[in-house]
């Protein structure tokens, strides 16, 4: 189990939104990826999968699909 101080999380967040452009929930859940040092995330989020490329440009995390793992 990984903490991360949710006050740093919201910084965060209202620093990414404008770049990422996502649902509150999905931009509060990458920013917590990104502060516990994750570079991989997966998802069935179709929101998150069509704003792949500007999520690692911009955090550094890979998203990937269950699809992507079986490959």
């Amino acid at each position: 189990m990984v903490q991360v101080d949710f006050n740093e999380v919201l910084n965060q967040a209202v620093k990414y939104a404008p770049i990422l452009r996502l649902r509150t929930m999905d931009l509060l859940h990458l920013v917590a990826s990104l502060l516990a040092e994750c570079r991989k995330f997966v998802t069935l989020d179709m929101d998150i999968i069509k704003r792949s490329s500007i999520i690692s440009k911009t955090l550094g995390i890979e998203v990937l699909t269950p699809k992507n793992l079986t490959q």
